[in-house]
């Protein structure tokens, strides 16, 4: 009955990966392509998957990521008692996980 919730990961636009050829495509990396976990994607507020947001499929062919949420523009705390906005996969989880919660 436990869930375990990943980020994908921001490499979908890293030329230095090898990605860039692959317009994207198996960009997902361990540990989102476990088995039995869900992953978590990254869209902007217009709904669509942001250009950095790594996406599959894994290397057996299963699709990744398993859901998307908000990863661009996120309001979060920081240190100090106050808050700023911040991109990528890592602020999508969280909504998730949440929600399964």
């Amino acid at each position: 009955g436990l869930s375990v919730v990943f980020a994908i990961g921001n490499d979908r636009d890293l030329e230095a990966c090898g990605i860039d050829g692959r317009g994207g495509f198996l960009s997902a990396t361990r540990p989102s392509t476990a088995k039995n976990v869900i992953t978590v994607g990254a869209l902007e507020e217009r709904r669509a998957i942001s250009e950095f947001s790594s996406f599959g499929p894994a290397r057996d062919g299963r699709l990744k990521p398993d859901v998307v949420a908000l990863g661009v523009g996120v309001r979060s705390t920081v240190l100090g008692g106050r808050s700023d906005t911040f991109d990528g996969t890592s602020m999508a989880t969280p909504a998730v996980s949440g929600l399964l919660a």
